[in-house]
């Protein structure tokens, strides 16, 4: 029965990548297709992610293989896996444990609820495995460019990170078993969920943002901070021990220190998984007070549904509306950092580099604007729900509009705000500000579409939560890539071109482009998305 269960879970988790349709060899075709074309974007991910994070321990390791503290280089290591692990699942934990769509089914039916629980626990170790791959692989490669091979050292390091990452479960259970009990005694839930998810998130981009200063202070004052690490991080440094020094009890202690307290988690979660799933919510019920009804038209109960269902959704808003925290961010480096920050990016050193700042504030708003990506998602978060939506009299046109306005009306403030700041901040002209702003407003409308088209192709209405969908879907990956490619195919050729047009041309030039394939877009969604709406079917 466990292995039933946990086979449907992890086909689920495989398959939301993936957007197939019943029947026909074309179709099936299509979906091989469709699945080598993923393949290939997850290996560039992949590639891309291991190749940035091994350039960045490249630094470290020289630093800290030379002054023999080998031991610390792989106590860091242990604690950016955890970091990453742990900011990765963290807000997937709930979702995954206590609010899957069939926990309630399942409950019902002779089964075991510790099956359940130790299928989704499992779920939740391989994810957080995936994550610690993204470090672990370029960490080790980088090590040993700096020190001799050793089978024992890889072997060693393989076993610790693994229990590394039992540790990382560990602690991510604890929390949302922790955020689920009092989640569940509160009827404003979400918000709890939303200011912590938001608040973790603020400290991982605060922490990203000063990696490098850390690095440097890492290698200046190595003695101290091990000395600090041997104290009060015991998992870490017992993780580093093992690597470079291959004590066998320090992997016991290692073990120790990771298994007894997962032990505990799902100790701790079997005898609260029943009461928190299935039992009876202490919150206060809100009291009816008899209003006037008011009615709407179609468009706007859809936009309705569609905002209301991002702000209900802590991990929809992290994940979909990062974007707006990325500019905000963005936006107070550039004013901080100022000009010598944009000569460093354009890399110039001329007395005139200000004519790169109109394309380089475009390039950043733009990047982060395709990050607020709800219509990515927003189509298969509709579930089985969309069989409804499609037998009441609700037009395509209403319903892609209420998933574009959605993620449009998302993105816009923090879009303009930080624009004109970034504007004033740097000196630019109201022109040039008028120009950049108008571009702006079209390429992010671009962006969203293609999120929507990404969606209306590929959508998936089977899951059992949520953080499937809004995580780890195709869609997801195909609008994330398209905004990113996007960006790039728009605002990286001025720099090549900078000697012979001006920024402002350059921009009045891709606004008349992203004009032009901005209306492509819609009209493709206004006619191929309509016979799309036609067929979809949970």
């Amino acid at each position: 029965m466990f292995k039933a269960i946990l086979k449907v879970n992890i086909s689920a988790l495989v398959y939301s990548m993936f957007a197939g349709k019943k029947g026909g060899n074309k179709s099936k075709k299509r979906s091989t297709a469709m699945k080598i074309l993923f393949a290939v974007f997850a290996v560039y991910i992949v590639g891309v992610l291991m190749i940035s994070a091994g350039t960045m321990f490249s630094t470290l390791a020289s630093g800290l293989t030379s002054a023999g503290l080998d031991w610390m280089y792989f106590s860091v290591i242990a604690i950016f896996i955890f970091l990453l692990t742990f900011i990765g699942s963290v807000f997937s934990t709930q979702n995954l444990i206590f609010n899957a769509k069939d926990n309630e089914l399942l409950l019902g039916m002779p089964i075991p609820p510790f099956y359940i629980l130790a299928s989704r626990v499992l779920l939740l170790f391989i994810l957080e495995l995936l994550y610690g791959v993204f470090m672990a692989v370029p960490a080790i490669t980088v090590y040993f460019f700096y020190a001799p091979f050793s089978a024992a050292t890889l072997g060693l390091f393989v076993a610790a990170t693994l229990l590394i990452i039992i540790f990382s479960a560990a602690v991510t259970s604890f929390l949302g078993w922790l955020i689920a009990l009092v989640s569940s005694r509160f009827r404003k839930k979400n918000i709890i969920q939303t200011v912590l998810s938001l608040g973790l998130f603020a400290l991982y981009l605060v922490f990203c943002s000063n990696i490098q200063g850390y690095m440097q202070t890492l290698i200046v004052n190595g003695e101290a901070i091990g000395e600090a690490i041997r104290k009060a991080l015991p998992p870490f440094y017992y993780f580093g021990v093992v690597c470079a020094e291959h004590k066998i009890s320090a992997l016991a202690a290692l073990a120790a220190v990771s298994i007894i307290p997962f032990l505990l988690a799902c100790l701790l979660l079997s005898k609260s998984f029943f009461r928190i799933t299935a039992g009876k919510k202490t919150a206060s019920k809100k009291k009816y007070v008899e209003k006037e009804l008011k009615t709407s038209s179609v468009r706007t109960a859809l936009l309705k549904k569609e905002l209301g269902r991002f702000f209900s959704l802590p991990i929809f808003i992290l994940n979909s509306g990062t974007g707006c925290l990325l500019q905000i961010v963005l936006s107070v480096m550039l004013a901080i950092n100022g000009k010598e920050l944009l000569a460093s990016i354009a890399e110039s050193g001329e007395a005139d580099f200000t004519k790169y700042m109109p394309v380089i504030v475009s390039l950043i708003m733009g990047l982060c604007a395709s990050m607020v990506n709800l219509c990515s998602s927003s189509i298969s978060l509709e579930g089985n729900r969309i069989n409804l939506l499609r037998s009441m009299p609700v037009a395509a046109d209403d319903f892609y509009f209420a998933k574009f306005a959605s993620n449009y009306i998302v993105g816009l403030p923090t879009l303009i705000i930080c624009t004109v700041f970034d504007c004033v901040f740097l000196g630019l002209s109201p022109v040039q500000t008028i120009i950049i702003m108008v571009l702006l407003l079209i390429f992010f409308a671009m962006t969203v579409f293609i999120n929507l088209i990404a969606n209306i192709c590929l959508p998936r209405f089977t899951w059992n939560s949520e953080a499937v969908i809004i995580k780890q879907s195709g869609s997801v990956l195909v609008g994330m890539l398209g905004g990113v490619a996007a960006t790039a195919t728009i605002f990286a050729p001025f720099f090549p071109l900078s000697k012979y047009i001006s920024a402002e041309a350059y921009l009045l030039c891709a606004t008349v482009v992203v004009t032009a394939v901005c209306l492509g877009l819609a009209k493709f969604v206004r006619t191929a998305g309509k016979e799309k709406f036609e067929q979809m079917n949970a």
